[in-house]
């Protein structure tokens, strides 16, 4: 059986590896529906410059919404919960 030390480190190195993968494919994705969405609106839909503002505007209506509930959500439950694994983590790499 592997020591826990071992797994963190191969767990480790599994993520950087992936990470800048799944980060490109990420930043690719989100260009696509940017580039798609106005393109798709113009081209097929006939939509003009005021239009296509409004979704460039619509784009962000989520974030704007939803963070007031967000930091109430966030607000409302113990942030120290979130630490409990990273702090197990520190205490298990100090022993070893």
């Amino acid at each position: 059986m592997r020591r826990p030390d071992e797994r963190i480190a191969e767990h480790r190195g599994s993520l950087l590896a992936t990470l800048p993968v799944a980060t490109f494919l990420s930043y690719l994705a989100i260009a696509v529906v940017e580039f798609a969405v106005p393109f798709v609106a113009v081209s097929q839909l006939g939509a003009g410059a005021l239009v296509v503002a409004i979704l460039g505007i619509c784009r962000f209506a989520p974030q704007v919404l939803l963070a007031g509930l967000a930091a109430r959500v966030v607000d409302a439950h113990d942030q120290n919960v979130g630490n409990i694994p990273k702090n197990l983590n520190k205490q298990n790499i100090n022993t070893n």
